[in-house]
């Protein structure tokens, strides 16, 4: 009886760095997701949706990725002749 409640009580033990690097992923993934289904898509629609904006790129996501009161945007363009 000693040896399966030993044998039980180490496998958590062993499946910890598992557990921590899946649930790490799965919380960059989803704060990924979130700034761009809030963000970054609505932004870039709204510069692509005029021909005007051709050439220009802008990247935009909340402050640190997580803080929803402050959005970063960086622009950039393609030098002119």
């Amino acid at each position: 009886m000693t040896s399966t409640v030993s044998s039980l009580s180490s496998t958590p033990r062993r499946r910890w760095p598992a557990v921590t690097a899946s649930s790490f992923g799965g919380l960059t993934a989803l704060v990924w997701a979130v700034n761009f289904g809030l963000v970054g898509h609505p932004v870039n629609s709204s510069l692509s949706a005029d021909r005007r904006n051709a050439g220009f790129a802008l990247s935009a996501h909340f402050a640190y990725f997580v803080d929803p009161t402050v959005v970063f945007a960086e622009s950039s363009s393609p030098l002119l002749p």
